[in-house]
């Protein structure tokens, strides 16, 4: 929790944080920091918001852009960054996955029509 008048103070610094005549009259603002996991905040804030309905997300900041309620919304629907790296991981691992099952499906192709042939040929020799 902040008081209001370092609020009004911050648009000096950051120029995408609201000035009180933006917010009614006795409400309390807040900030949320992280450094590590930019979407942690919008979670954790959206998860505790469905369960205290007073708590209202106004505004957030990531990468300097400003994102409105539906925004840090989104962004807590994104899965966690170690989720996205690992499907990102094994799309990329995908691809060279797929080539190497194409490369050896010729071979045992080939190595299945001759397998055929040789049990034909020693069919027709039997009888």
């Amino acid at each position: 929790m902040i008081k209001s008048k370092y609020s009004v103070r911050a648009p000096i610094t950051a120029p995408f944080l609201t000035t009180s005549s933006s917010r009614p009259a006795g409400w309390a603002s807040a900030i949320a920091l992280s450094y590590d996991d930019p979407v942690a905040p919008a979670k954790i804030l959206t998860e505790f918001a469905k369960q205290y309905d007073k708590l209202e997300l106004r505004i957030g900041v990531l990468g300097g852009k400003v994102l409105d309620s539906n925004g840090i919304k989104a962004l807590a629907a994104l899965p966690s960054r170690e989720v996205l790296l690992s499907q990102l991981l094994s799309v990329m691992n995908a691809v060279p996955t797929s080539f190497v099952r194409v490369l050896s499906a010729v071979p045992a192709g080939l190595l299945n029509v001759l397998q055929a042939i040789k049990s034909q040929k020693e069919s027709a020799t039997e009888q």
